[in-house]
Order: C-alpha cells, then sequence, then structure tokens
C-alpha cells in the first residue's frame, strides 16, 4: 500500500488557511471594483457624437419611418426596404448628419447602457404622446389611422436617388 505520511510532512495549516483567505479577498477586492464601477458616472460623449436630444429625435423619427414602411403596402419586402432607406436619408438630411455619424453614435450610446435607457425612455414617451394625439384625431367609425400610399411610380423614383 502507499505510504502514510507523518504529521510533520502534512501541509501546514496556516498556509492553508492563509491561501483560503487570499482567495476569498481577492473576491472581495473584485467584487468591489465592479460595483464601484457601476455607480460612476456615464463618460461624456467623444467629440463628433450626437448629442442625447439630436439622438432622441432621430431615433423616433426612424421608429415612426419603420412603421411607415412597413404599413406602406408594399407587395415585397425590397420595396418595402427601399422605402424605408429614402425615408432614413430624408431624417439624416433633417438633422444634417449621416448614416456613417449616426450609426457611430448609436455605437456609443450602446456601449453606455445607462445612456441608451435615458435616449429610449424619451423615445418611447415620445411616440406614446404622438399616439394618444394621433388616437384622438381617429376617424370614429373605422377608428384606424389613415395611412399613406404610395404611387409605384413615385416608388420607381425613389429607388433611381
Amino acid at each position: 500500500m502507499g505510504k502514510r505520511l507523518a504529521p510533520n510532512h502534512l501541509p501546514n495549516k496556516k498556509i492553508f488557511t492563509n491561501t483560503l483567505y487570499l482567495c476569498a479577498m481577492k473576491k472581495v477586492v473584485i467584487l468591489f471594483a465592479c460595483l464601484l464601477s457601476a455607480c460612476v458616472n456615464p463618460p461624456e460623449p467623444p467629440s463628433g457624437t450626437l448629442s442625447k436630444d439630436k439622438m432622441v429625435k432621430i431615433l423616433t423619427e426612424i421608429h415612426l419611418a419603420e412603421a411607415a414602411a412597413q404599413q406602406a403596402g408594399f407587395l415585397e419586402a425590397d420595396s418595402t426596404q427601399v422605402y424605408y432607406k429614402y425615408l432614413e436619408k430624408k431624417i439624416f438630411r433633417k438633422y444634417k448628419t449621416d448614416s456613417t455619424h449616426y450609426h457611430d453614435s448609436y455605437s456609443f450610446y450602446t456601449d453606455h447602457p445607462k445612456l441608451l435607457q435615458e435616449i429610449y425612455t424619451i423615445v418611447v414617451d415620445t411616440l406614446a404622446a404622438r399616439q394618444t394625439k394621433e388616437s384622438q384625431t381617429h376617424d370614429s367609425t373605422t377608428n384606424k389611422p389613415v395611412t399613406p400610399v404610395v404611387d409605384p411610380k413615385k416608388l420607381r423614383l425613389l429607388q433611381k436617388k
């Protein structure tokens, strides 16, 4: 059978206890660092990033454009996508930006969830307020909003742009 260790060959109990203590302390320090970093204010956006106010306005209009494109009644998904891209370009022109600048700003905000949550809270509130306002102006007989109908000739013009 195997050799039995004499009591003087066993690992030192004090060293073992100290090692456990150090491992536990590492976990506490890591947990404390995580909690501390969660309490720190989010960083300022880098220069060139769209402001929160501008992002709110753009995102609100983008969500409305997505809904308009989906409700436009196109039979082909490609037509819906072309129409949406046209609306998106109009939004970017309106706010004097482009898709690259918008996507870079959106990436910054997605990397900072607290900031993105602040933006989307306002976006959702804005869309809800618009919906409430529109529901008050619906046709009482159908209770449906009027959806824009896009002429196929206009769609061909949009595809050329």
